[in-house]
């Protein structure tokens, strides 16, 4: 018989999927034939149907922590349904986790912890991080006697440097917070004033410090 060549790939594969050949059956994932082929007597009469056979690819879904510290990659098939991983425990204490974000430095996440999915990249590498969002922590005062005026009352762990607020007493000269439950950066106390520096976290008691007042005392013996 008369030897021929078969078609090419069509480029009608779906998306997600890679051709490899002919097959004698629709749906087939293993070829009969290569494209392009070399062929002769396929029948002897009528039709000799072929389709394309079609593999679905591999991704990969790779985790990173929200500064960009890979965490891990997991190799995903095209349309097949997985869960992405839950809370790797990766987040600073100062942060709470919400779950996975397409891009590094993210607050709110695009995909939850766990979240049945499918499909995520056609082919190469599908990126996600951690999303976290900064706890807020509250600041308690106990002046000892004195009175304070408007006071900053919480803060997070990127809040710059502040001062704590300075209260007032008759008779005492103040000498600065004693500021327990501080983590991390710490409090500065330099005279009078109590700075929270930023990179700190949990929450503050601050109780005031006093130094009584000394008067001189002048006796007229007249």
């Amino acid at each position: 018989g008369t030897t021929f060549t078969l078609r090419g790939d069509p480029g009608r594969t779906a998306a997600g999927y890679t051709a490899q050949g002919w097959a004698r059956g629709a749906n087939q994932t293993a070829r009969a034939y290569t494209f392009g082929q070399s062929v002769s007597n396929l029948a002897t009469s009528g039709n000799f149907d072929l389709y394309v056979a079609e593999t679905p690819n591999t991704y990969n879904v790779r985790y990173f922590t929200k500064d960009g510290t890979h965490i891990g990659t997991d190799a995903k098939t095209y349309d097949a349904w997985f869960n992405l991983r839950g809370n790797p425990n990766r987040t600073h204490p100062a942060y709470t986790a919400q779950g996975w974000a397409r891009s590094a430095g993210q607050a709110s996440a695009s995909h939850t912890f766990g979240f049945w999915t499918h499909n995520l990249a056609t082919s190469g590498n599908f990126d996600l991080y951690l999303a976290e969002t900064a706890n807020t922590y509250t600041i308690a005062y106990d002046t000892q006697g004195g009175t304070l005026g408007d006071r900053r009352t919480s803060y997070t762990f990127e809040t710059a440097d502040f001062a704590l607020a300075v209260p007032a007493r008759v008779g005492y000269t103040f000498a600065g917070w004693e500021v327990a439950g501080a983590q991390g950066s710490g409090v500065v106390v330099a005279g009078g004033q109590t700075t929270v520096r930023q990179g700190t976290w949990g929450n503050l008691t601050c109780t005031a410090k006093w130094q009584p007042n000394e008067y001189a005392v002048t006796l007229d013996a007249a």
